[in-house]
């Protein structure tokens, strides 16, 4: 199970993005431990999204890896919190160093958590799971 003593978080939600579905917050660790999430594959990062993060490469207000100006091909991990109702409590974002970005992408990744696109593929605590987004 995760330690969350382990993790470095920093909140960045505020509470209109809490009450809007669970938290989300941007932290790191060693999260291969964790049982990987199910993904359903109904909902899909939508492409207003996909431009939004085009956006940030294009104008290059951060340096991150696979966000560039002509193409994204990004890969950023996160973990989920699971209640014994399968619902998402929390998620914690890889820190990127990119607080836009990292606001824009847990925002998409709340979202998809509303809507149940992911599952635990046991019991309630915490699993792992990526989002992967590639723009050319």
């Amino acid at each position: 199970m995760l330690k969350l003593a382990a993790l470095a978080i920093i909140a960045f939600g505020t509470a209109t993005v809490q009450a809007q579905g669970p938290t989300v917050d941007v932290g790191t660790g060693n999260w291969s431990a964790l049982p990987e999430a199910r993904v359903i594959g109904n909902v899909h990062v939508g492409s207003a999204v996909a431009e939004e993060v085009a956006r940030i490469g294009r104008e290059r207000s951060c340096q991150v890896s696979g966000l560039g100006r002509d193409s994204v091909d990004l890969t950023v991990p996160f973990v989920l919190e699971f209640d014994d109702a399968e619902r998402v409590q929390r998620i914690v974002l890889r820190d990127i160093g990119c607080p836009e970005l990292e606001t824009l992408l847990g925002r998409a990744v709340q979202r998809l958590a509303d809507l149940r696109e992911y599952r635990p593929s046991g019991g309630p605590g915490w699993y792992r799971s990526a989002l992967e987004l590639s723009v050319d």
